[in-house]
């Protein structure tokens, strides 16, 4: 397996909740393989106490799993999920199951940046 966690970006966006990743399975990349999507801010987070320079604060645009493999790209579909309970009301008295809905990423965009989790 290549080091290839450096340098993946987002390469297309196919809709809201899918998108192409510049590397596939000659990278290591394997199928099912979650990764976070983020953009780093514009400016550093300095400590207010020591004044270190901390580094960019990851944006998080979102999580996604590999749903589609090909050599050098893979396709990630969003794996985020928001529960909500719904209520089903019967004769014998009411019951409530809960229902897990898709979002979609976060205003991905061309060059956001992904990392394996």
């Amino acid at each position: 397996m290549k080091n290839y966690e450096s340098d993946i970006v987002v390469a297309k966006i196919l809709d809201e909740y899918t998108l192409v990743l510049n590397k596939g399975s000659n990278d290591g990349i394997k199928k099912e393989q979650q990764f976070l999507i983020y953009e780093l801010s514009e400016n550093d987070i300095v400590d207010p106490i020591t004044k270190e320079n901390l580094g960019k604060l990851e944006i998080i645009k979102g999580k996604g799993i590999v749903t589609h493999l090909q050599d050098k790209i893979c396709t990630i579909h969003s794996s985020n999920y928001q529960t909500s309970l719904i209520a089903k009301m019967s004769l014998l008295g009411g019951a409530s199951t809960s229902q897990n809905n898709t979002l979609p990423f976060n205003n991905a965009k061309i060059g956001d940046l992904a990392k394996p989790l």
